[in-house]
């Protein structure tokens, strides 16, 4: 988006805000879907954004939902019960429940205790449930393939429980793609083993490879669609007959379409460095290994009105009564005043749920959606304040 563009809407509907571009969005998806040429599906993991689902789930096959809250929201957002996929480390009855008088089809199983749980809500209703056996990854997510294994002798104590396949995710910011590779010979291993015990008609894997995404000033950003391109020309090699593959991804899909609009509210020197604060901060500003403020952004300082030039390192900290609250811990700005415009961009991910929101009693920043040339107010500022007392 232009600087001009920016600014207007950050002076029509005010700062702290963030802005996703959904057009920008929908083309980076068309791009993905062009390069996985139908071949395999995508699933996008909501926890990256759930402010895009809507938009997403009209354009790729499955929605991944990983908590009690991200299912009331696809409830609320009517999003297809088939289209959803009820992943999370834990789940409880009434959860369970939930999903599945809802008309969830296919939920995951992170252990033996949540499998027979899945079963006996699905017993209770009197319905039969599609399960993905999630793999462990050697941390506390998923189930040992030895217990897989023996899931799969005991399959007729699981009465309403039909096992369709595996789900598996190793970590993000992976950017090997021979690492991505060892994940799926493993997962078409264990597939080989499960289907020489029972008979699955259509074998799913959804499988997170943790693409990498680019964000900061030494990041390569010539081609940021070139991680997925790469897993295409490796997947194509593999032997994927009897399986269907769905490639979860969230930050790689909304990373690139968000900004975060926030104003210079003070500009000062203590004497030992050049400080710029904004009325935003580290409780907004989430981006991933940027503790601190050792990694760059890319940012645009905009200017309210043209001023001298001057340029120098400012250190750039948000509002937050904390001297943890550094986003930027050096970088050159040209004469910053009170009033002018910070944009961060590649934002499109985590940030909007993932910072300290309750931290100080601060308002929740707004939050705007782009389409079409017309801004939708997705969220206005909210004041929170009254949950902390």
């Amino acid at each position: 988006m232009k600087n001009d563009e920016l600014l207007n809407i950050a002076q029509k509907y005010g700062t702290p805000s963030f802005l996703f571009d959904i057009q920008s969005l929908l083309n980076r998806i068309e791009a993905m879907k062009d390069i996985l040429d139908n071949k395999y599906k995508l699933c996008f993991a909501m926890k990256a954004n759930p402010f895009l689902t809507t938009y997403i789930s009209k354009n790729i096959e499955k929605i991944e939902v990983c908590s009690p809250g991200e299912l009331k929201i696809c409830i609320k957002l009517n999003i297809p019960a088939l289209q959803i996929i009820y992943s999370g480390v834990v789940k409880g009855y009434n959860d369970v429940v939930l999903a599945l008088k809802y008309g969830i089809k296919t939920l995951t199983a992170e252990s033996l205790s949540q499998l027979e749980l899945i079963n006996k809500c699905a017993l209770d209703l009197n319905v039969k449930v599609f399960v993905l056996l999630r793999l462990s990854t050697r941390s506390q997510f998923g189930i040992s393939r030895k217990d897989i294994l023996q899931i799969i002798n005991d399959v007729r104590k699981y009465t309403n429980v039909i096992f369709c396949g595996l789900h598996y995710y190793a970590g993000t910011q992976r950017k090997r793609v021979e690492l991505q590779i060892k994940d799926l010979n493993l997962l078409l291993d264990l597939k080989n083993e499960i289907i020489n015990t029972t008979k699955i008609d259509e074998f799913i894997i959804e499988y997170g490879p943790g693409l990498g995404v680019s964000m900061f000033e030494d990041d390569d950003f010539s081609d940021t669609l070139e991680p997925l391109g790469d897993l295409k020309t490796k997947l194509d090699e593999l032997d994927l007959s009897g399986v269907k593959l769905y490639i979860e991804l969230g930050r790689f899909i909304a990373q690139y379409c968000g900004y975060y609009l926030t104003s210079i509210l003070d500009v000062k020197n203590t004497g030992e460095c050049d400080y710029c604060l904004l009325d935003g901060g580290i409780n907004h500003v989430n981006y991933y290994g940027s503790i601190m403020g050792m990694k760059i952004p890319i940012m645009r300082h905009i200017q309210m009105k043209n001023h001298h030039n001057k340029k120098k390192d400012y250190c750039i900290c948000g509002a937050l009564c904390t001297s943890a609250d550094v986003l930027v811990r050096r970088k050159q700005l040209d004469n910053p005043q009170i009033g002018d415009l910070i944009v961060f961009e590649n934002i499109g991910a985590y940030s909007v749920t993932e910072g300290i929101y309750l931290f100080l009693s601060r308002a929740l920043p707004k939050v705007l959606l782009l389409d079409n040339k017309n801004i939708l107010v997705a969220r206005d500022f909210k004041e929170i304040f009254e949950l902390n007392f």
